[in-house]
């Protein structure tokens, strides 16, 4: 995603997956959902594709050539009280700090 905040081009979107979410998991997401998989081995999903499944504005939300790839995971904070990300494949982590300019880097 070209103008995604942090600069490296991705996006996590946090969405549900019971079926009343129109940017949810698809279907055939949660049909085929292998979770516990090597991410090699799982579905990863293209912009055509969730298009296909119904995520009828992927392409003009995203971009025409983002992708996903649907994980479950839950929100906590760390004992530093920052947020954490915990994905049930083992993917983990805090969200990156916003590049700060000289001004803010000075004041705080």
């Amino acid at each position: 995603v070209p103008n995604a905040e942090g600069g490296m081009g991705f996006v996590l979107q946090l969405s549900y997956a019971n079926g009343n979410d129109p940017e949810g998991w698809t279907k055939e997401e949660i049909q085929t959902y292998d979770g516990w998989g090597h991410d090699s081995g799982r579905t990863w999903r293209t912009a055509d594709r969730y298009e296909s499944e119904g995520f009828e504005n992927f392409k003009s939300t995203y971009g025409p050539k983002a992708f996903g790839l649907n994980h479950r995971f839950y929100l906590h904070l760390d004992s530093s009280n920052r947020m954490w990300l915990s994905a049930e494949d083992g993917c983990e982590g805090t969200p990156s700090k916003a590049p700060q300019n000289l001004f803010s880097r000075l004041l705080g």
